[in-house]
């Protein structure tokens, strides 16, 4: 951290009030570790979360590992902060690491695709916990960095992007099935 003064105007007859002090605490990125079987899929997804800042970065906001599935038996999910799982075979949701790590509280998503959709896989390996709902009128995306590079091809579209009409009333919670 560092301590930034700052000084005002003069003009005032209370000098008191003229400087202030403030503490800046400058955290390190966030360790995030991407898991999946295509790396340039991972590689594009690694860059739109760092945006702007290139994927290797160290001023990037998020620290990215990416990795293949083959792998994720030798890595430490306790070091990251939030891991990702892009279509994760069964044998990788079936993982007591995996397991464990979300139930010690570790940040997971899952990225569902093609490999839960295959005849091996049961549906009841992950158990929707809680159903929320939003109040009316709901919710809906909110674009806070226009410049953001995931969004260039938004920009064009006459009026903006119309993401009110598109609401979000209700989401899912989910957690390993107790039976894993």
């Amino acid at each position: 951290g560092g301590v930034m003064r700052v000084r005002g105007s003069d003009r005032d007859a209370l000098a008191v009030d003229d400087v202030a002090y403030f503490t800046v605490v400058v955290r390190p990125p966030s360790q995030l570790l991407i898991v999946g079987n295509d790396l340039e899929e991972l590689d594009v997804l690694g860059f739109a979360i760092t945006a702007p800042a290139p994927l290797d970065d160290p001023a990037a906001q998020y620290e990215v590992a990416r990795i293949t599935y083959t792998d994720l038996g030798a890595s430490n999910l306790d070091s990251f902060d939030a891991v990702i799982l892009i279509d994760p075979p069964a044998d990788v949701r079936e993982q007591n690491a995996t397991t464990r790590y979300m139930e010690e509280g570790g940040s997971v998503l899952l990225c569902v695709g093609p490999s839960l959709a295959s005849d091996d896989v049961q549906w009841n390996e992950v158990v929707f916990e809680r159903r929320w709902r939003v109040p009316e009128p709901g919710s809906f995306f909110e674009i806070s960095s226009a410049s953001h590079p995931a969004l260039a091809s938004l920009a064009a579209t006459p009026g903006g992007v119309p993401f009110q009409d598109f609401r979000i009333s209700q989401y899912w919670k989910a957690k390993a099935s107790s039976a894993q």
